[in-house]
């Protein structure tokens, strides 16, 4: 799980439900994919046709090949709606890892960061608000973005991702008025199986790509 994707200067990823669109400095990597499709942005003013083109379609992997991606990731972000949200990849004294059922899907406990929070303290509210238990929270993991639409407004959302520990002996409680159906402990050898029932995002942060 060591990635920290955001601050690369040569890649960015930004998740569209279970696509991706990679903005890269590797030419040969974006023009040669085997997955999707690979476009060169040649000016930043294509980069909003480009990224509809990628929103749009049903290619599993789309790439932006750019001399500078992070000018024009920043370009990217700068010109949509974004929001900031935190969460916590968690681990008890067993090295088990907390998974939540939320519509479907194993997640990690996460929510948009209020006014006046840090990272880490948002984070920290959030687990301790959809699973019932306070945790020690350590270093950070990633960023992650994905992108979705609201009525007819284009979101760029950001995750910041901390890992935290949790040595305590309280019962799981999941956040049912956040549609968590269910907060349990997995051991790493069980994690592989619930892989299929996760976002492509959150398999990425924990696959490290």
């Amino acid at each position: 799980m060591e990635t920290e994707m955001s601050l690369s200067t040569n890649e960015f990823q930004i998740f569209c439900n279970e696509r991706v669109c990679i903005i890269s400095a590797d030419r040969e990597k974006c023009l040669k994919s085997i997955n999707g499709v690979g476009t060169s942005l040649m000016e930043m003013r294509q980069l909003p046709e480009l990224f509809d083109l990628f929103e749009t379609s049903v290619i599993p992997e789309f790439y932006i090949y750019s001399k500078t991606p992070n000018e024009t990731f920043k370009y990217l972000t700068d010109s949509n709606k974004c929001i900031d949200a935190a969460g916590g990849i968690v681990f008890n004294s067993e090295n088990k890892i907390l998974l939540m059922r939320r519509r479907g899907y194993w997640d990690f406990p996460k929510g948009k960061i209020e006014e006046g929070e840090t990272e880490m303290v948002a984070a920290y509210r959030e687990i301790e608000e959809e699973c019932g238990i306070k945790v020690e929270i350590g270093s950070k993991i990633a960023d992650t973005y994905h992108t979705y639409r609201m009525f007819d407004t284009r979101i760029i959302k950001r995750t910041a991702w901390f890992e935290a520990k949790y040595s305590g002996s309280q019962t799981l409680q999941p956040q049912i008025e956040e549609d968590i159906t269910e907060v349990r402990w997995i051991s790493r050898n069980m994690l592989e199986n619930c892989l299929p029932d996760m976002h492509a995002s959150l398999r990425f942060l924990i696959l490290g790509g």
